[in-house]
């Protein structure tokens, strides 16, 4: 996308009519990750995810509205990790952040990267790594098919089933 006042009023549209606020950063990382699209592929993203979303849309989703392009797993995980960074800048490690049901985006960090304990210890200059390595855990939990789960006998799984 080249035309950002096209883009600014798609944006504030669409942050209109899911009512949530988008923070600078995020601004800046749909921009990015729109800007290899011509602005005419946008534009049916954006008016497909008007009309069909119903929530507010990830950027890895609106490139999925654009026709006959698919969304590679690197570029779901880039912008899973830049959204849960920007999250911990904005609110800090007290706010969960809203995964938008990505399965392992949650799962990662509830247990691999417990996000209360991850958020009140990682440090800004450890970031640029951490994106890399969510990014691989990512991409090889996608490449699974087994279901995310804690491996337990029957007994403990039907003693905790419920809890959290």
């Amino acid at each position: 996308m080249k035309d950002k006042k096209l883009f600014q009023e798609y944006m504030t549209a669409v942050s209109e009519l899911f009512d949530r606020e988008i923070s600078k950063t995020s601004i800046q990382i749909y921009w990015q990750t729109l800007s290899q699209y011509t602005d005419e592929q946008c534009k049916v993203a954006f008016d497909m995810a008007i009309r069909t979303l119903k929530f507010f849309p990830k950027p890895a989703e609106l490139i999925e509205l654009i026709p006959g392009e698919v969304v590679s797993v690197e570029d779901k995980a880039l912008v899973m990790a830049h959204e849960i960074a920007s999250h911990l800048k904005a609110y800090g490690s007290g706010k969960f952040p809203d995964l938008h049901g990505d399965k392992i985006a949650h799962h990662l960090m509830t247990r691999r990267w417990p996000y209360r304990e991850w958020g009140s210890q990682v440090l800004d200059s450890e970031m640029h790594w951490w994106v890399k390595e969510f990014s691989e855990a990512y991409r090889s939990y996608s490449e699974t098919d087994l279901p995310l789960k804690i491996e337990a006998p029957d007994e403990v799984l039907q003693l905790t089933e419920g809890i959290g």
